[in-house]
């Protein structure tokens, strides 16, 4: 398991805003695509991550090659992942933190990993 010396997404937004840094769309754009990435390495293997959410989505420091110290986006907290065997088969158990909740989760009807694309929407709109 890897560590992430830094924060969770969560408490990074909340500190800027606390001291009236709001993040730019620069900014913005550059964690979300990281997140995207992540998420579809996460479901190209098939996998549900069904917890998405700004403390399961982790920030960790590395030197770039330009010696510029940056910030890398790593998701974190799979314990209620799933794996789905058929890529066309769904999930039925519910799952995860109720303001995150895809439409299909709270209906109950079944979903896949587009419920955790909506889950990202989510995140993104806690960026304002």
């Amino acid at each position: 398991m890897e560590y992430a010396d830094a924060e969770d997404l969560r408490r990074f937004v909340e500190t800027r805003a606390l001291y009236n840094l709001p993040l730019t769309e620069d900014h913005v754009l550059y964690y979300f695509v990281q997140m995207l990435l992540a998420l579809k390495h996460v479901h190209d293997k098939r996998i549900l991550h069904r917890d998405l959410k700004g403390q399961n989505i982790f920030l960790t420091s590395f030197k770039a090659a330009d010696g510029q110290t940056r910030i890398q986006v790593k998701l974190g907290d799979f314990g209620l992942a799933k794996v789905l065997l058929n890529p066309n088969s769904l999930a039925k158990s519910q799952a995860g933190t109720p303001y995150y909740l895809s439409p299909e989760i709270i209906r109950d009807t079944g979903y896949n990993n587009k419920s955790d694309v909506w889950s990202l929407g989510c995140l993104l709109y806690e960026f304002q």
